[in-house]
């Protein structure tokens, strides 16, 4: 069947053409163009239209996820954190006194139990007199429900303020608020790292930093392949903690893209099944709270919410979520499947005997899939965390190396700028920027991290960056810490991600 607006010629009508035996068979025509239709990636937008003709994935120059507006800074999405975090610019904009009906409004009921309506009036006048003409200069994080970013005049000083604002879903109303006297392009880097030169030294001080460590930073060619620029450790696997959470939003896109599922606005209802007992921001939402699967998607990706999660690995399924990793050229899938979801992997540190998890994490795959089925999803939630496995913390979960991190961030890239499938990509790993002064060098953002703690401290960190612009291409940096030794001191995120702050800096230098 003809799709509406075109009529196919044969080749016959060009038989006066002196170049005949270059022309196709049958050649495509848009009635209102009168022109040839080329497509040459196939991508569903004829090359004249086409900023990338070559390329399925790209369709024109990229989007920045935030807008820069020369009176207002970042411009912030329609979404009831945003919309409340542009009223509080606007009160520092206004020569009015914030009214304590509108904080009444504007602020939850057991917020105002806390902190009373005259004391809020009280701070954003204080805030209106130092930052009277404050605008967005960075934004760090914008995921549902929770925002920070600084604030400030950037053309009569380089302090501002840093906010971090939160609400709720279920209403919308602020729930926390802070400012706190901040410069408005922070860095991360320490005195201590400014003066590293090249990747090799940045590793060095990495290694220094943990009992095992990895690097990347490679370069996701034409052909969408990662390329490595420098890599230290790169096929040793090691724990990833939450950075497995890009496969599942893979998995989510990929049912998107295929009509699994219809629409990225339809919702999940908060389900007690799915409630993970810790790193969730939602938990207090009433049960039965819709949740759009955009909305689950940044806060699993922007704020690494266990239970958003749980909610959308188990709505395309454990089936989907290791497909997956195929899809994205995993190299040794025995070593993250049975891909766990955020309560399995909790029952494993805090419920079960030690035996049974050592026993886990030891066990054959049928052994493990066996033990999934049969003892671990039929207890349900994990609602409490007596930790009690230390020893299995690094080794009955998530784990992968650098270069499969990065092949699945060439993974997502690939998914068609035009369609929702890649929207829900680019707002979910967009969402938190990681660190900062990254937004302002680079038009698309990607960050995802991961950590896992035992009573002593922090025995892992990981994290993963995606830095594209079109003039400069696209950067991958992978970074994964691991104390396997549970009697050493803590990781310090902050060290480490003052190196990994100086190692952008480099490919910003230099690119």
């Amino acid at each position: 069947m003809l799709a509406s607006g075109f009529l196919l010629f044969s080749s016959s009508l060009f038989a006066q053409s002196s170049n005949q035996s270059a022309l196709p068979a049958i050649i495509s025509f848009i009635l209102s163009d009168s022109e040839p239709v080329i497509d040459s990636d196939n991508d569903g937008v004829p090359d004249n239209r086409d900023d990338f003709p070559l390329n399925p994935a790209r369709t024109m120059p990229i989007q920045p996820l935030f807008a820069i507006d020369a009176n207002r800074g970042f411009v912030l999405p329609d979404t009831p954190v945003a919309n409340q975090l542009n009223w509080v610019i606007d009160q520092f904009a206004s020569s009015a006194s914030t009214s304590i009906t509108e904080i009444n409004a504007r602020f939850s009921p057991d917020t105002l139990a806390d902190i009373s309506a005259q004391e809020w009036q009280t701070f954003i006048t204080s805030l209106r007199a130092q930052i009277p003409n404050g605008i967005i200069v960075e934004i760090v994080n914008m995921s549902p429900g929770t925002a920070t970013v600084t604030v400030g005049d950037d053309s009569s000083s380089p302090i501002g303020f840093l906010i971090n604002l939160s609400t709720t879903h279920a209403t919308g109303l602020i729930t926390k608020f802070s400012a706190q006297r901040f410069p408005l392009h922070p860095r991360n880097t320490l005195t201590v790292d400014a003066g590293l030169t090249n990747f090799n030294a940045a590793a060095n001080r990495l290694a220094s930093m943990s009992e095992n460590s990895s690097l990347l930073v490679a370069r996701i060619d034409n052909n969408n392949a990662c390329v490595p620029i420098f890599s230290r450790n790169q096929d040793i696997s090691r724990a990833i903690a939450s950075v497995f959470k890009i496969w599942v939003l893979g998995a989510v896109a990929l049912a998107v893209e295929d009509g699994s599922i219809a629409s990225v606005s339809n919702t999940l209802p908060l389900i007690a099944d799915d409630i993970s007992p810790v790193g969730a921001t939602i938990n207090e939402e009433p049960l039965g709270t819709q949740f759009s699967i955009t909305d689950l998607a940044a806060l699993m990706m922007g704020v690494s919410d266990n239970t958003a999660t749980d909610h959308l690995f188990n709505f395309v399924g454990r089936p989907a979520n290791e497909e997956i990793l195929d899809d994205f050229n995993f190299s040794n899938t025995s070593v993250i499947e049975p891909f766990l979801t955020t309560n399995e992997a909790f029952h494993l540190f805090f419920t079960r005997p030690l035996s049974e998890a050592l026993s886990y994490a030891s066990g054959s795959e049928t052994f493990q899939r066996n033990y999934l089925n049969n003892t671990l999803d039929p207890l349900g939630p994990v609602t409490t965390i007596p930790f009690s496995n230390r020893e299995t913390l690094l080794t009955t979960t998530w784990q992968a190396n650098t270069m499969d991190i990065c092949n699945a961030i060439a993974g997502l890239r690939k998914f068609n700028d035009l369609t929702d499938a890649f929207n829900l990509i680019d707002q979910a790993y967009g969402a938190n920027a990681g660190i900062f002064n990254l937004r302002n060098n680079w038009e698309r953002v990607w960050f995802k991290g991961g950590s896992l703690f035992d009573t002593t401290g922090q025995r892992s960190l990981s994290g993963s960056w995606l830095l594209e612009s079109d003039d400069r291409g696209a950067f991958v940096v992978v970074s994964l810490n691991t104390n396997d030794s549970i009697n050493l001191s803590p990781i310090d995120s902050g060290t480490i991600f003052s190196v990994l702050s100086r190692v952008m800096e480099i490919i910003d230098e230099n690119n």
